[in-house]
């Protein structure tokens, strides 16, 4: 399938969610990521961040930080510090939601050291 139709897709997937359609914004987000076969094209890790973040909303924990997992992997392959700095903060917010605060203080912990390493000006 085309990009431009899979953007498509996953653009219906970001409307939905933003009405507060969750179940149904998934369907799409899962659409969009089964036709995609790079995962280090950016396409695919906005979509795996949007499904992140739909599955927070609807509780589903463990769904979210799959998703925050894959998205840093597919971050660090791509040498792309700032996403993999966003999936880093939100596996944070999830071990918090999920009571792991022992996960939770190790990964902000990290995110304390790579922003000093790799974005300074961007600590506070």
């Amino acid at each position: 399938m085309k990009e431009i139709d899979i953007k498509k897709i996953s653009n219906l997937a970001l409307e939905l969610h933003e009405k507060g359609e969750y179940v149904e914004a998934e369907k799409y987000f899962l659409e969009a990521l089964y036709l995609m076969d790079e995962k280090d094209n950016q396409l695919y890790q906005k979509v795996v961040y949007g499904l992140g973040i739909n599955y927070a909303m609807q509780q589903n924990y463990e769904g979210a930080k799959s998703c925050f997992q894959e998205g840093r992997l597919n971050a660090q392959k791509a040498n792309n510090m700032e996403h993999e700095l966003e999936m880093l903060h939100e596996l944070i917010k999830i071990c918090r939601l999920m009571n792991d605060s022992e996960a939770a203080e190790i990964l902000a912990n990290e995110e304390i050291m790579y922003r000093e390493k790799y974005v300074p000006n961007d600590f506070e």
